[in-house]
């Protein structure tokens, strides 16, 4: 992803207006447009399972509040292994793509 991004430096945002050329946000801003998305260099089957990830974290939370490996998995330490690995199958759960 680092490779994809255009604004470089202390200039950078950590946001989707680092991967778009200054002409697209001109034109961004001109025309109104809200919706970065297309900008979003992220493919789609990481796109699809984060979302998985986040929704089977926010329903465990829900069924298990007391649970102490859901509550330290949202921490910003554990991002890497709440989102890139497969945590859920302790819970029984699978991912399918």
């Amino acid at each position: 992803m680092k490779s994809k991004t255009i604004i470089r430096g202390e200039d950078r945002t950590d946001t989707i207006l680092d991967y778009m050329t200054e002409a697209q946000i001109l034109g961004c801003r001109e025309s109104g447009q809200s919706d970065l998305s297309e900008f979003d260099p992220t493919p789609k089957h990481i796109k699809d399972h984060t979302h998985f990830v986040s929704k089977i974290y926010n329903k465990l939370l829900e069924q298990f509040p007391d649970d102490k490996y859901l509550i330290n998995l949202d921490s910003e330490d554990n991002f890497d292994i709440k989102f890139n690995s497969d945590w859920y199958v302790k819970y029984g759960i699978s991912y399918k793509d």
